[in-house]
């Protein structure tokens, strides 16, 4: 899989991905038009309670657009399930969302940062453990993915980036182009001049891309990080506990030891907590009994 910070914006995928989601765009290979008309299907579902149109749907955007090198397929599977989790809609439909978004982690070519992370945040689990293998199952297979999306997070970010350093609105001219700031290579007929003058807007369009990069990661941080490791507390301050399994995910996306450690508590806080609260009910209970 390769990852990607950018994501396209373009005609009715903009509906898809409003708000703060995107904060950057690019090309993507894929026709721009092509990608409305797959929108346009998924949200004619909005009011459809039928699971077997929502499968076809999903079904059909994994067809089309899996093999495509571009972050289409991520884009458009979260465009679904996050029209799913918009609305009301039936147990069967809900259980869709998980399902995709881990197909779509797997599978897709390209991912950006921000998708990766709201897919991974589409994974969710029952709330309470049913007493079955499957939900430790899907406990780590989920933790995994969340785990993994964090990890990418933190290790895109620049500790020491100055954000007080910005790229230029315009770049100036060399000395002796006669041409203002701003102005078009071409404008400039000296080819040394025009070359020097080619570079510097080169390199301060670099920065540029490098500024918003790390600006949209830092939204990300806060945004949506504590959403994810809310998700790992949850999961692992929930019966069974397994730390050993936390501690080997952990160890396996090599996520921040202080940050593990944080984590590790919080885990630990919410588990007896929730014991507390369980004996207080179970005491109350016995009383009404007596």
């Amino acid at each position: 899989m390769r990852f990607i910070t950018n994501v396209v914006i373009v005609g009715l995928v903009s509906c898809a991905v409003s708000g703060d989601a995107i904060a950057e765009s690019t090309t993507m290979n894929s026709d721009a038009s092509e990608i409305d008309r797959e929108v346009q299907r998924i949200q004619s579902l909005r009011n459809s309670k039928r699971s077997e149109e929502w499968e076809g749907v999903f079904s059909a955007v994994r067809d089309r657009w899996m093999d495509r090198e571009d972050s289409s397929y991520a884009l458009l599977t979260y465009e679904a399930c996050r029209l799913i989790s918009s609305y009301d809609f039936p147990a069967e439909i809900e259980s869709l969302g998980p399902k995709y978004s881990k197909a779509a982690l797997e599978d897709a070519k390209v991912i950006p940062v921000d998708i990766q992370l709201r897919l991974a945040l589409a994974l969710q689990l029952p709330r309470k453990n049913t007493g079955t293998g499957e939900w430790v199952r899907l406990r780590k297979e989920y933790a995994n993915h969340w785990f993994a999306s964090l990890a990418r997070l933190h290790s895109e970010i620049l500790p020491d980036f100055d954000f007080e350093d910005m790229p230029l609105m315009h770049v100036s001219p060399p000395s002796g182009a006669k041409v203002s700031a701003g102005a078009s290579p071409e404008s400039i007929r000296d080819p040394k001049l025009r070359a020097e003058y080619e570079a510097s807007i080169k390199a301060n369009d670099e920065k540029g891309a490098k500024y918003d990069k790390q600006f949209l990661l830092q939204r990300l941080k806060t945004s949506l990080g504590p959403l994810i490791e809310k998700r790992i507390v949850i999961a692992y301050s929930t019966d069974p506990a397994n730390l050993e399994e936390f501690n080997e995910l952990s160890k396996k996306h090599r996520i921040d030891e202080g940050l593990a450690q944080r984590l590790k508590l919080e885990i630990s806080e919410r588990s007896a907590a929730m014991k507390a609260a369980d004996s207080t009910t179970n005491a109350a209970s016995t009383r009404e009994v007596e």
